[in-house]
């Protein structure tokens, strides 16, 4: 930049002045230059005229236009002292003219006096470069303090209008002239997680971005803490969001509880997340996501729950995760570790409560050391690649609520060892290979619900299941049971629904089957079964569907069964046996029945083809 000075006399006298109007000197002492300039060369023009009249001394005019002009006044004649002379004039003028631009020039560029309170007056040339406006400032001051080590062209276009919004539209008063503080950064991750994942489209959020405290923005929850409150919770559950995560949130380092689950969110999760070291609830199941989890997840060592279920997440469940020594609830549930395993890590996880691993493409064998896991209750493997027989150690599990390995390729027997789960109230094995219920199956007394339909079980049905007087649902069809039906089974008073078709079972339908008057549903289909339908089934007050097709019974249905047209009666599927009368005008308007199946051959006055199958 340029510079030229000019002493002033009176500086000192103004010193006062500057201090309180920098400005004043520069609008009180800047004189117009083209005035100074034709005054100087009318004073100039003026002198060389009465030179040329008067004739004075030429040192009198310009005392150093000697060193400039050579004369000879004894060799020149009048002619050439005419000529001299013009000559002398012009080159006065030639320097009063030089004299004054520079006069002009320096008061023009130098006015104003030194900080330092001295007598020299400075004004600096002025800059031919654009002023920037304030909000552009504030922009960049913005970006500079929340991405010191990024370029600008580096940042996302959320994050950058999420930094212009808070610049240039937000009304928000926030401290910021020392520097970042928590609340610039939340605020701005807020902002940006707005703009990135569409937040004009999300539902029940009026007030974001409004210019009141992020802590009153609708699904926001702060705490107070020693230099302000601060986001703890979010709570965007079901609210539109689309998009991917942006890196910011991890700016969000106070958060506890970060819930997103179903929603449309999409990309992967940023590795930025590993920054919430206080989380303890993270929630983003039943949406797009895609790609690994990250590792840096390993570093959410306070996370208690967990939930990953419902998106497109590949590749290895990471190692990390056995770094959660304070998880309790972990799902992981449909997603596509194809071919991978369940890492051993998870075996330290002491306080871990609840693991779902449902139909995410998990192969080899169904891990022992999960037995370590001791403080489990819930353990849930179903619809994999699992394969070989159920492990032993699982037993171990004392504190079992839930047991459930559907849809693998288990095979063998279940091992005896399961009686020690006396606080199971759950067993789910349907859909595998296992041949073998082992009478132990009997001391689970808290069991309600055992589904192990479609499996290879033979032999006979256990009588020890008459033990289980807490069951509702006792599902092992479609399996190679043979015998007969146990009449333990009538000990199980809270019974609602029983499936024992599809079996190889033989003898009569105990009589006793009628004393369970909770049950809502009896299927005994395709079976071996013979004799006649005992008259004691009318007692089943709450019955809704009756199948007994495809057996071999015989004789007359019973007239009791007509009981059943007041109540609840839907279905009655008697065909395939070997009946002879009874359906003359059984159930005839019974209202609550919806279909009604017997063989053709039958007398059946109330029978119609929108009932029947005939």
């Amino acid at each position: 930049m340029a510079s030229m000075t000019v002493h002033s006399s009176a500086a000192n006298q103004q010193q006062g002045q500057e201090q309180d109007h920098p400005n004043l000197l520069q609008a009180e002492a800047v004189p117009d230059i083209n005035a100074l300039v034709q005054d100087e060369v009318q004073r100039a023009v003026q002198e060389a005229m009465a030179s040329n009249n008067h004739h004075p001394p030429l040192a009198t005019v310009l005392p150093s236009s000697r060193n400039m002009i050579h004369e000879n006044d004894e060799d020149n004649n009048e002619g050439n002292g005419r000529n001299g002379l013009f000559k002398r004039k012009f080159w006065i003028l030639v320097v009063v003219v030089v004299v004054a631009m520079a006069v002009g020039i320096t008061v023009a560029v130098s006015a104003s006096g030194g900080d330092d309170g001295s007598s020299q007056m400075t004004i600096n040339l002025p800059s031919m470069a654009p002023s920037m406006s304030p909000t552009m400032n504030e922009t960049n001051r913005l970006i500079s303090m929340l991405y010191p080590d990024q370029k600008t062209e580096d940042i996302s276009q959320a994050a950058y209008n999420a930094i212009q919004w808070i610049a240039n539209e937000d009304a928000f008063v926030m401290n910021t002239m020392g520097g970042v503080t928590s609340e610039l950064q939340e605020r701005h991750a807020l902002t940006t997680m707005y703009y990135n994942l569409g937040g004009e489209g999300w539902i029940d959020t009026p007030n974001w971005l409004t210019s009141i405290s992020h802590c009153d923005w609708e699904f926001v929850e702060c705490e107070d803490e020693n230099n302000g409150s601060v986001v703890t919770s979010l709570h965007l559950k079901s609210k539109g969001l689309q998009g991917s995560l942006p890196a910011e949130i991890g700016n969000l380092d106070n958060l506890m509880g970060l819930h997103l689950a179903e929603n449309r969110l999409t990309g992967s999760l940023p590795t930025n997340i590993g920054r919430l070291t206080r989380l303890r609830q993270l929630f983003v199941h039943d949406n797009g996501m895609e790609g690994s989890l990250p590792g840096h997840l390993g570093l959410l060592k306070d996370l208690e729950q967990a939930k990953f279920s419902g998106n497109l997440f590949t590749g290895q469940i990471p190692t990390v995760v056995g770094q959660w020594t304070s998880i309790r609830n972990l799902d992981l549930s449909a997603n596509n570790f194809v071919g991978s395993s369940i890492p051993t890590e998870i075996g330290n996880l002491h306080l871990l409560e609840s693991l779902d691993i449902m139909g995410s493409q998990l192969s080899s064998t169904i891990p022992s050391f999960l037995g370590t896991a001791t403080s489990l209750t819930r353990l849930s493997l179903p619809n994999n690649f699992f394969s070989s027989t159920i492990p032993t150690d699982l037993f171990l599990l004392t504190g079992l609520k839930l047991l459930a390995l559907q849809n693998n390729s288990l095979v063998r027997a279940v091992p005896s060892e399961i009686g020690a789960l006396t606080q199971l109230e759950r067993l789910v094995l349907n859909e595998n290979r296992l041949d073998f219920v082992p009478s132990e199956i009997g001391r689970c007394s808290a069991l309600e619900f055992i589904y192990a339909y479609d499996n290879r079980l033979g032999d006979t049905i256990p009588t020890e299941v008459g033990d289980l007087v807490n069951l509702r649902q006792l599902a092992l069809d479609r399996n190679a049971f043979t015998g007969t039906i146990p009449t333990q089974i009538v000990r199980i008073e809270n019974l609602e629904y029983l499936y024992l078709n599809g079996n190889r079972i033989s003898g009569a339908i105990p009589s006793e089957i009628g004393r369970l008057s909770n049950l809502f549903k009896l299927e005994l289909s395709s079976n071996r079964l013979t004799s006649t339908i005992p008259a004691e089934l009318s007692n089943l007050y709450l019955v809704s569907t009756v199948n007994l097709t495809d057996n071999l019974l015989t004789g007359s249905v019973p007239s009791s069964l007509d009981l059943w047209r007041g109540r609840r009666i839907r279905g009655l599927y008697l065909s395939s046996n070997n009946f002879t009368s009874g359906l003359e005008n059984l159930l005839c308007d019974a209202t609550s029945l919806t279909r009604f199946e017997a063989d053709c051959y039958l007398v059946c006055n109330c029978c119609t083809a929108s009932l029947g199958s005939c």
